[in-house]
C-alpha cells in the first residue's frame, strides 16, 4: 500500500520530524479486538489512532473503511492480521 504514495512521501514518513505522522497512521491500521473474516458486519471500531474504522463486507470481499481485505485471516501472535490493497488514512 506504501508503493501507491507519490515518490517521496514514504521517505518524508521515514524522518524524525515525521515520525508522530506516521506512528498515527500505522495505528489507524490497529483495532482493540481479534476480528475474523466469519464475524458478523458491518460494525465501527475506534483504531489505535483514535479514528473511527468500519469493518464492512461488499459481496464476499471483506473491507475496512471501504479498502478490500486482499487476504483475511492470518492468525499471529499478538492478534489477526487483515492485508489490504491500500493505506487507510
Amino acid at each position: 500500500a506504501f508503493s501507491k504514495l507519490p515518490t517521496g512521501v514514504v521517505s518524508d514518513l521515514l524522518t524524525i520530524e515525521n515520525r508522530e505522522t506516521l506512528r498515527r497512521i500505522l495505528q489507524h491500521h490497529v483495532l482493540p479486538e481479534n476480528i475474523t473474516s466469519t464475524r458478523a458486519l458491518p460494525i465501527d471500531f475506534i483504531a489505535l489512532s483514535g479514528g473511527k474504522v468500519t469493518l464492512s463486507r461488499n459481496e464476499s470481499i471483506m473491507q475496512i473503511n471501504n479498502v478490500s481485505v486482499t487476504r483475511a485471516d492470518v492468525f499471529a501472535t499478538n492478534g489477526v492480521i487483515h492485508a489490504i490493497n491500500d493505506l487507510l488514512l
